[in-house]
């Protein structure tokens, strides 16, 4: 599912999301481990990301498995160094379901706007 995304630079940003199966019908989540990757380049190594996030390292959390559903959070840390202009990083989630079986469930760009303010309240 393509779903383009914004956010401010040094902002914390949430989103949820309804994991499906081919079918259509939530995706059973029970022991899966999740990846949210957003580079500035899609063809960018894994350990050049901007942002990364897992279940198992933080940032995804299973709100419920047998339903499907996810939280994603970034951190103002994964976007306060950013350059000050609007930058666009191309994401995916994906979920893991066995050590040899990876599906992509969500993918986009993920626009960071400039902000205004400098410092935080």
């Amino acid at each position: 599912m393509t779903s383009n995304r914004k956010m401010f630079r040094g902002d914390k940003y949430e989103f949820d999301a309804t994991i499906l199966n081919y079918d259509g019908n939530p995706l059973d989540l029970t022991g899966s481990v999740l990846r949210f990757t957003a580079k500035w380049d899609i063809r960018d190594l894994d350990a050049a990301a901007v942002i990364s996030k897992t279940t198992t390292g933080g940032g995804i959390v299973i709100n419920s498995a047998t339903a499907g559903t996810v939280t994603v959070t970034i951190l103002p840390a994964d976007t306060v160094a950013l350059p000050s202009d609007e930058v666009v990083l191309f994401y995916d989630l994906q979920v893991n379901s066995s050590p040899t079986v990876n599906y992509t469930v969500m993918y986009g760009k993920l626009r960071v706007l400039p902000d205004a303010s400098i410092t935080a309240p």
